[in-house]
């Protein structure tokens, strides 16, 4: 995206957005700390009432890449999402989080009632969890100065698998009611939960091109796939039937779909393009899967009907919309809390 003519926010704001924005991925920010610290810097006093039009859409094209606050998006459609693959049409943002510092990678509770997402508030950054009903927030990990990040709840919300790089790293998993944190994989990045919770499945975190399941406590870890492609791999999904995990995987250049069966040594590519095409999540059925990608020219959702019988997809990807898809149709979306302060309304003009 290129901002042209007079930006009638500040050139810093317009800069700041348009290096996050690039198609480039070597020139966009680093990571979310130097973005927010550019915005912070480039804040205006005030902006203009014809301005916010223009600055909430530039705030939404940002949301897919942006890890400043986090907002909750619900759907108020009463279609169910994989009935109508473009569910959030006619749905509205709220922000949920207006903290100083970052806050990001949300991920829901199976039962909808809390978020967990990874933040720096007290420094380092920690994995904190907050009621949606309330204010209500505390910090799962404060028993550590070490980074903890990625969190992923297990089905029966008792549990939160996440990265640490305490104990010299790997994947821990937390038991919210026995109040403990124990190392379960030495080598884990961001994992996932079978839908039974009794497994985890995890793509190493220092090379990136191994992707392991393993029993829920971290025993009896087996290789299920093994990526030689040049690149790595991104953050496994595993399908609702259990039967099958998707995962993203590239260089620079772009980043495509595999899916892959549990048991067994099939697998087959969903995308295979030039796009980035990542972090694939199932939808409930089975049958489609959710992803993000920059195939539309910014990084936004998509959504794409598979056919598991035959291995391949089944029809064209679908434009959705910005934020990380949740089981039961809420999106959080990441966005800039401090640059403008209004609700933005979704309408994707999609019937």
């Amino acid at each position: 995206m290129e901002v042209e003519g007079k930006c009638p926010i500040s050139s810093k704001t317009c800069e700041a957005i348009t290096k996050a924005l690039s198609k480039i991925p070597a020139g966009r920010f680093k990571d979310a700390h130097f973005f927010a610290r550019m915005l912070e810097n480039a804040k205006p006093k005030a902006v203009p009432a014809k301005s916010k039009k223009l600055l909430a859409g530039l705030v939404i094209l940002v949301a897919a890449i942006v890890v400043q606050g986090v907002w909750v998006l619900r759907n108020r459609s009463t279609e169910s999402r994989d009935a109508n693959p473009r569910p959030f049409a006619n749905a509205n943002t709220y922000p949920f989080t207006n903290w100083s510092g970052v806050e990001d990678e949300p991920a829901f509770s199976p039962d909808g009632k809390r978020l967990a997402f990874t933040s720096d508030r007290e420094g380092n950054l920690d994995i904190w969890i907050r009621e949606l009903s309330n204010d209500r927030a505390w910090n799962l990990t404060a028993d550590s100065p070490f980074r903890d990040v990625s969190p992923r709840w297990s089905p029966d919300g008792t549990r939160i698998a996440f990265h640490s790089e305490r104990e010299e790293g790997g994947l821990f998993v937390a038991n919210l009611f026995r109040n403990s944190i124990r190392k379960v994989f030495d080598d884990g990045g961001t994992a996932v939960w079978s839908p039974d919770g009794s497994k985890l499945a995890s793509v190493t975190y220092v090379t990136g091109k191994k992707l392991y399941v393993m029993e829920a406590d971290g025993k009896n870890s087996q290789l299920i796939f093994n990526w030689e492609q040049p690149g790595q791999m991104g953050i496994p999904s595993w399908s609702p039937d259990g039967n099958w995990i998707a995962f993203s995987g590239g260089t620079q250049q772009a980043w495509n779909i595999y899916i892959k069966k549990v048991k067994g040594e099939e697998g087959f590519y969903l995308t295979k393009d030039t796009y980035w095409n990542w972090t694939p999540v199932w939808a409930r059925q089975t049958n489609a899967i959710y992803f993000r990608s920059d195939r539309g020219g910014v990084n936004d959702i998509w959504f794409m009907q598979v056919n598991l019988s035959s291995m391949s997809s089944a029809g064209e990807a679908i434009p959705i919309t910005y934020g990380v898809v949740s089981c039961d149709g809420i999106v959080a979306v990441n966005l800039h809390v401090e640059m403008v302060d209004l609700y933005i309304e979704f309408e994707t003009g999609i019937k």
